[in-house]
């Protein structure tokens, strides 16, 4: 795992999949997700359909999603993965799922290589999601190793 500190949003804008965890419940309201939300209303809005397939599908927004998520072009081949980490949010126990994140980033392997694309991505699950970082770093190296992939931290 390459790490580079600085904003992951402003210096990666093209020629690469930025990846970010998010919850199973179509919200995207605090953290890295947010910023994506704000910067990339494409990738929200591609997110949010996602979810809608699967509560036609499945009737419910629950464990079933977890692991799976949704590239989103944005332009100039930057694709960004909404990838489903964590069923619920917030900041009272941890939400994110070490068993998601790991088949998610299977996903993101198989994306780029379909793409030739490096991968990128923040602490996911890490940070509101109350995932322990030393697990989520582990899980990312193993799942990505012989691939391009670099996390940003902003210190």
């Amino acid at each position: 795992m390459k790490v580079i500190v600085g904003d992951l949003l402003e210096n990666v804008t093209h020629d690469a999949i930025i990846v970010h965890g998010c919850n199973a419940q179509g919200v995207m309201g605090g953290g890295f997700a947010l910023q994506v939300k704000n910067k990339y209303p494409r990738a929200y809005e591609g997110y949010r359909r996602h979810l809608e397939r699967c509560l036609e599908e499945d009737g419910c927004y629950d464990e079933k999603v977890l692991g799976g998520g949704v590239s989103v072009c944005v332009g100039n081949n930057l694709y960004i993965a909404n990838m489903i980490t964590q069923n619920k949010f917030g900041t009272d126990k941890r939400h994110a799922n070490y068993e998601a994140i790991a088949h998610a980033f299977e996903l993101v392997a198989k994306e780029s290589d379909k793409r030739n694309l490096p991968i990128h991505y923040p602490m996911i699950g890490a940070g509101l999601a109350g995932g322990n970082w030393n697990i989520i770093s582990t899980i990312i190296d193993t799942t990505l190793m012989g691939y391009d992939h670099t996390l940003w931290t902003l210190k």
